[in-house]
């Protein structure tokens, strides 16, 4: 299965981080207005010493299944929010993007612990720590936030 290992552990890899550096420089000018040749060159640039490199093409071949899952999550939480909520979704929901912002940060600095091993390192220096109990207060703790904000805004829509 040649095709496949090459598909996976190399094009993928190279177009992903090639697409994600270009847009982000695109969008943010870094530098300068209609550069696009020079932003394309040091995307590719950037793409080739990524998969070249082999530690950081598998870190990437391994993100991208969590990624997969952690954008389906999302998606998830957006229909149950939107059955929830009805028409009016980001309708005086400001803290909402607040909540999302740290779902993503929490998630990506979780993702990127374990797949660059530091999360064991981490366990096996610090020593109290059990995987099942950080999960089980992590579930915990978003169980009791979905509970606390289905009451929240459902005090909200009897009052109105």
């Amino acid at each position: 299965m040649i095709g496949g290992t090459i598909l996976v552990e190399w094009m993928l890899p190279f177009l992903l981080v090639f697409v994600l550096i270009f847009a982000i420089l695109e969008k943010s000018k870094l530098l300068g207005e209609g550069k696009e040749q020079i932003n394309s060159l040091v995307s590719l640039s950037a793409a080739f010493l990524s998969v070249a490199v082999p530690f950081s093409r598998e870190i990437i071949a391994e993100l991208m299944p969590l990624l997969g899952v952690g954008l389906v999550s999302l998606f998830v939480f957006f229909i149950l929010y939107a059955f929830i909520v009805g028409d009016k979704m980001f309708e005086g929901a400001d803290w909402l993007k607040y909540v999302l912002i740290g779902i993503v940060a929490i998630f990506s600095i979780g993702v990127i612990f374990q797949v660059t091993g530091l999360w064991a390192s981490i366990e096996s220096t610090v020593g109290f720590f059990n995987a099942d109990m950080i999960g089980n207060g992590l579930v915990i703790a978003v169980a009791v936030l979905l509970i606390f904000w289905v009451f929240k805004s459902s005090n909200v829509k009897s009052k109105k």
